[in-house]
């Protein structure tokens, strides 16, 4: 959101890659001066990334794409793979924030 208030017109971002529903609801809601939506889509985001950090940023990532498409296999060499007892409790606390729906296309 910060960016759009610039005037940046473009996002660059690891987890656009399965998230873009929400990013683009952010973006959607903030040029139709609707700052709340806004802000409440933003959060959400926020709050998805949060949960990401905790569980170690792109092999999370990757761990979260596995689990709403296809398969995309294992994180590159050098990244540890999020064992089972980390996935378990990562897909805990993304269904309660409600990330399966928030990034669904609407």
């Amino acid at each position: 959101m910060r960016i759009s208030s610039m005037g940046g017109r473009a996002s660059i971002g690891s987890s656009i890659n399965f998230a873009a529903p929400v990013f683009t609801r952010v973006r959607s809601v903030f040029e139709s001066r609707d700052i709340e939506s806004a802000r409440k889509h933003q959060s959400k985001a926020n709050a998805m990334l949060a949960i990401f950090l905790k569980y170690g940023g792109l092999r999370a990532q990757k761990a979260a794409m596995n689990m709403v498409g296809p398969d995309t296999g294992p994180v590159r060499p050098s990244l540890r793979p999020v064992d089972d007892r980390e996935l378990t409790s990562m897909r805990k606390e993304l269904e309660a924030i409600g990330f399966f729906d928030f990034i669904r296309p609407v």
